[in-house]
C-alpha cells in the first residue's frame, strides 16, 4: 500500500507540485488585485448618479453663467458686460450687500455664540427649552423670502403692530422706509443669521465642560484667560497655530463642524484632553513653568491639581457661580427669544386686527380653514395650487435627495476617504453660489426640458431644489455616519453571509434612520421656504402663491406664512421627541 502511494507523491513533488506552488504564489495576489479593482469599480459606479446629477444641475448652470458673462447678444466674445461693474450704482449695491453681510454675520455669530452658551449652562440637554430653541432655530434659519418679509412688515411696517404700538405709547411715527434702510436690512438679515449661528455653535459649546471653568478659577485664572486659554482653543478649528510666550504651540482642538457632524459625542471625548492640556498650560504659566520641560515636569501634576482644586472649591464660590450663571442665562435668553418671537407674535396679531380700521376678527383664519376667502375679496385657489405644488415638491425632492445621497455617502464612507472629501466639497458648494446665479444658469436647461422633454408643471422644480437642499442633507447624514462604526457593522454582516442589499437595508438604514429623518425634514423646510428659483423660473409654489395673495389680502398671506412656520417647528419637535423615545426604549431593552 505504501509503495503504491509513493509514486503518486513523487508525481506531486514534480511538475504538478511546481504548478501547485505557482498557483499558491500567484493565486491569492491575483485574487486580491481583482477584488480591489472590483471594489474600486463598484464604488465608482455607485457615485456616478451623484456626480452626473450635480454635473447637470450644478456644474452646467455655473459654466453657462461664466460663459454667458463673456458673450454679447449675438453670441460673440465681449468684455463690455463687465463695464457695468464699475458704474456708481453697481459699486454702491455691492458695497451695501457686503456691508450688510459682514455686519449681520458678525452680530449673528456673537449673539448666536452667547445664546448657545447661555442655553448650555442653564438648561438640561433634553429639556423642553433646549428642544424648543433648537427646533425654532432650525426653522427660522430657513425662514426667508416672502414669509420673512411678511414677518417684518407685520412688525415694523407702515401698519405694523410695532409701528402702531410705538405711535400709541410715545406719539412717535416710525419712518415708513426704515426697513429699506441699512439698519433695517441688517435687522432683517440678523433674524435668520442668529438662529443659524445657534445651530452651528450649540454642539460645539455643548462640548465645554463646566469643570474646566472651575479648574481655571481654582488655578488663578480669570474669565479672559479661561476663554482665551481654555475654552477658546477648543472651539477653533483643528491644527490652528497660535503664538504664545514666543513659542509656537499647536493646539489640537476639535472643529466645531466636526462636532456637528459627530453629534457632539466624538468632540466631547476629544476635547476632554484639550481642556486638560489648556488648564495645565495655565497652571504652568502661574508656576513659572516654561521651555521644553514644562510638559514632563508639570503636565501630569497639572491634571491632578486641576481635579483636586475643583473638588476643593468652596461651596460658597460654587453657589455664587451658579447664581451668576442663572442671571446671565436669563438675561441673554430673554433678549434673544424676544428678538425671535416678537415678529412671530406680531404676525399673529396682524392677522386678527385689521390694519386700517383696527377691528379685531378671526376672519382670515376662518377663510383658510374653510377654504372660502370670497368674503374678504381673496381668491384662495392660487393659494391651494401653490400649497399642493410645494407639498408635491417636498415629497419628490426628498426622494431624489435620499436616492442620490444615502447610497453614495455610505459606500464612499466605507471604501474611499478621497471620494468622501470630494463629495463633501461638491455637496457644500451650493452654499457658495447665490440662488439667482443658479437660476440664470438653470434657465436654458429648464427651457430645453420644458420644450423637448417635460412640461411646465411646477413639480419639475425638484431638479433645482435637490441642489439647494444638498448641503443641509449632507450635513445631517454625515452626523449619522460619524456616530456609528459603519465598517465594523458591514464586515460583521458580510462575514455572516449577508448580501450587500441586506446589509444596507437591514443593518445600516436602521442605524441611520434618525439622520435620514433629519435630512428629510430639513429639506422640507428649505423647499417650503424657497421663493427665488420658482419666481424667476415662472413656476408656482407656496411662496409665490403667498406673494400673489398678499397683493389682495395681506392678512390671509401672513396667516398662511405663520402656519407654514408652525408646521416646520412641529415636524422638528416631533422628530426630536420620537428619537428620544426610541433611544430610551433601545437602552432599556439592552439593559
Amino acid at each position: 500500500m505504501t509503495a503504491a502511494i509513493t509514486p503518486k507523491a513523487g508525481v506531486i513533488g514534480g511538475r504538478n507540485a511546481r504548478e501547485a506552488r505557482g498557483t499558491r504564489g500567484n493565486g491569492p495576489s491575483a485574487t486580491s488585485d481583482f477584488a480591489t479593482h472590483r471594489r474600486e469599480i463598484g464604488t465608482f459606479v455607485v457615485t456616478i448618479p451623484f456626480f452626473a446629477y450635480t454635473a447637470c444641475f450644478l456644474l452646467a448652470p455655473t459654466v453657462i453663467v461664466i460663459v454667458g458673462a463673456f458673450q454679447n447678444v449675438d453670441g460673440g466674445f465681449t468684455l463690455n458686460n463687465f463695464s457695468k461693474l464699475f458704474e456708481a450704482n453697481t459699486i454702491a449695491a455691492f458695497a451695501t450687500s457686503i456691508l450688510v453681510s459682514v455686519i449681520s454675520a458678525l452680530i449673528g455669530a456673537v449673539v448666536g455664540a452667547v445664546a448657545s452658551y447661555a442655553l448650555v449652562i442653564g438648561s438640561k440637554p433634553n429639556g423642553l427649552l433646549r428642544r424648543m430653541v433648537s427646533a425654532i432655530s432650525s426653522v427660522l434659519a430657513q425662514f426667508g423670502g416672502v414669509m420673512l418679509a411678511f414677518a417684518f412688515i407685520a412688525t415694523i411696517g407702515i401698519n405694523g403692530v410695532g409701528t402702531m404700538l410705538i405711535r400709541q405709547l410715545t406719539g412717535l411715527t416710525v419712518n415708513p422706509n426704515w426697513l429699506s434702510s441699512l439698519p433695517g436690512l441688517i435687522t432683517v438679515y440678523c433674524y435668520f443669521q442668529i438662529p443659524l449661528m445657534i445651530i452651528i455653535f450649540l454642539p460645539a459649546v455643548d462640548s465645554i465642560r463646566p469643570q474646566w471653568r472651575e479648574a481655571c478659577e481654582s488655578l488663578g485664572g480669570n474669565t479672559f484667560q479661561y476663554w482665551t486659554r481654555v475654552a477658546g482653543p477648543i472651539l477653533v478649528p483643528q491644527r490652528v497655530l497660535r503664538i504664545c510666550d514666543g513659542r509656537r504651540i499647536v493646539l489640537t482642538a476639535f472643529d466645531s463642524g466636526a462636532a456637528y457632524d459627530s453629534g457632539c459625542h466624538a468632540q466631547r471625548n476629544g476635547s476632554e484632553s484639550a481642556g486638560i492640556r489648556a488648564s495645565a498650560r495655565l497652571r504652568d504659566d502661574h508656576r513659572g513653568c516654561s521651555g521644553d520641560d514644562a510638559e514632563p515636569r508639570c503636565g501630569k501634576e497639572g491634571r491632578t491639581m486641576a481635579v483636586n482644586h475643583t473638588e476643593a472649591m468652596p461651596p460658597q464660590l460654587r453657589a455664587a457661580r451658579v447664581r451668576k450663571q442663572r442671571v446671565i442665562k436669563a438675561i441673554i435668553l430673554t433678549f434673544t427669544l424676544l428678538f425671535l418671537f416678537v415678529p412671530l407674535v406680531s404676525m399673529f396679531v396682524f392677522t386678527i386686527r385689521h390694519p386700517l380700521s383696527g377691528k379685531w376678527s378671526l376672519d382670515p383664519w376662518i377663510a383658510i380653514f374653510t377654504g372660502d376667502g370670497s368674503a374678504l375679496g381673496a381668491d384662495l385657489s392660487t393659494l391651494w395650487s401653490g400649497l399642493g405644488s410645494s407639498m408635491g415638491l417636498c415629497v419628490v425632492t426628498v426622494v431624489i435627495m435620499l436616492l442620490l445621497m444615502v447610497p453614495t455617502m455610505v459606500i464612499v464612507h466605507i471604501r474611499s476617504k478621497q471620494l468622501e472629501r470630494a463629495i463633501e466639497w461638491v455637496a457644500t458648494l451650493p452654499l457658495t453660489i447665490p440662488a439667482i446665479v443658479l437660476v440664470v444658469g438653470l434657465g436654458p436647461i429648464y427651457r430645453w426640458l420644458s420644450a423637448d422633454v417635460l412640461s411646465t408643471n411646477p413639480i419639475w422644480l425638484c431638479f433645482a431644489y435637490v441642489i439647494l437642499v444638498m448641503p443641509f442633507a449632507f450635513r445631517a447624514l454625515a452626523v449619522g455616519l460619524n456616530s456609528i462604526d459603519v465598517k465594523t457593522l458591514c464586515e460583521a454582516s458580510r462575514s455572516l453571509g449577508a448580501s450587500w442589499p441586506r446589509v444596507f437595508f437591514r443593518v445600516l438604514i436602521p442605524n441611520l434612520w434618525q439622520s435620514i429623518l433629519s435630512a428629510s425634514f430639513i429639506s422640507i423646510a428649505v423647499v417650503l421656504g424657497e421663493y427665488t428659483v420658482a419666481s424667476l423660473l415662472g413656476r408656482m409654489n407656496l411662496q409665490v402663491a403667498l406673494y400673489q395673495l398678499g397683493q389682495s389680502n395681506s392678512q390671509i398671506s401672513t396667516a398662511m406664512s405663520l402656519l407654514a412656520l408652525l408646521f416646520g417647528v412641529i415636524l422638528l419637535v416631533a422628530l426630536d421627541l420620537i428619537s428620544d423615545a426610541l433611544r430610551k426604549s433601545k437602552e432599556s431593552n439592552e439593559s
